[in-house]
């Protein structure tokens, strides 16, 4: 069975997250750092799946062949890649500036 949390010799893992320290020792910037790393992992996957339906419907406009409905489900398709690339970019701009905002802790400084 699995588990997703793991204590080993007083250090937390958590979800694929080494907290580096005991359970009873995790701070908020530990927690913070969890967080950030689930919150740029989603992230990523999503611009990569925005990514590839970009690519997709690209390709889905070049073998259209003329034909005005297929182009036109395609170039909504693309309209619609790329407004969720942008939505995903702007997730991270939002999410990282709130986060030095408003608890001063740069995304570089947690790990």
């Amino acid at each position: 069975m699995f588990f997703p949390t793991t204590i080993i010799a007083d250090h937390l893992i958590l979800f694929g997250h080494d907290f580096g320290m005991a359970a009873k020792d995790v701070t908020f910037e530990a927690v913070l750092g969890f967080v950030m790393d689930i919150a740029s992992n989603l992230i990523g996957l999503g611009a990569l799946v925005a990514v590839l339906f970009i690519i997709i419907s690209g390709l889905k406009l070049i073998y259209s062949g003329g034909n005005q409905e297929q182009a036109t489900k395609a170039k909504n398709s693309l309209m619609w890649a790329i407004i969720g690339f942008v939505v995903t970019l702007t997730a991270y701009i939002i999410v990282t500036t709130f986060l030095e905002k408003f608890t001063g802790i740069k995304v570089d400084d947690i790990k």
